[in-house]
C-alpha cells in the first residue's frame, strides 16, 4: 500500500512539474485551425463582463443576432445572418465570461 501511495504522489508531483514553466511562460500551444481564446469579437467586446440579463441578450439583438444553439449549462452560440457571424457567448455567476468567434457550423451555418 505505502509503494502505490508512493508512486501516486511521485506521479503527481512529476505532473505538476512537467506543467510548471520558467519565466510564466505557458506551455500551451494553440491547436491548427481554433479560433483564438480571449479574441473577444468585433463590435461586442464591450459586451465581456455585463450581466448576463434581458439586457445584455437584448444588446446582442440590438447588433444583429439571435440565439442559434446552447451548449450546456453556460455557453450559448449567437448568429448574424447579415455578417454571416458566429459568437461563442460565456456565461459564469450571470455575467458574459467571454464572447469569442466561433465557426459558422457551431451556431449550425
Amino acid at each position: 500500500m505505502t509503494m502505490i501511495r508512493t508512486f501516486g504522489v511521485t506521479a503527481l508531483l512529476l505532473g505538476l512539474a512537467a506543467c510548471a514553466d520558467s519565466g510564466g511562460q505557458s506551455s500551451l500551444r494553440p491547436v491548427p485551425g481554433a479560433v483564438p481564446a480571449s479574441s473577444a469579437a468585433p463590435g461586442v467586446a464591450d459586451l465581456v463582463g455585463a450581466q448576463a440579463t434581458a439586457g445584455g441578450a437584448a444588446a446582442l439583438v440590438e447588433r444583429g443576432y439571435v440565439i442559434a444553439r446552447r451548449q450546456g449549462t453556460t455557453t450559448r452560440f449567437w448568429w448574424n445572418r447579415a455578417a454571416r457571424s458566429c459568437l461563442s457567448v460565456v456565461t459564469i455567476n450571470g455575467r458574459y465570461r467571454a464572447i469569442d468567434p466561433a465557426a459558422p457550423a457551431d451556431c449550425g451555418q
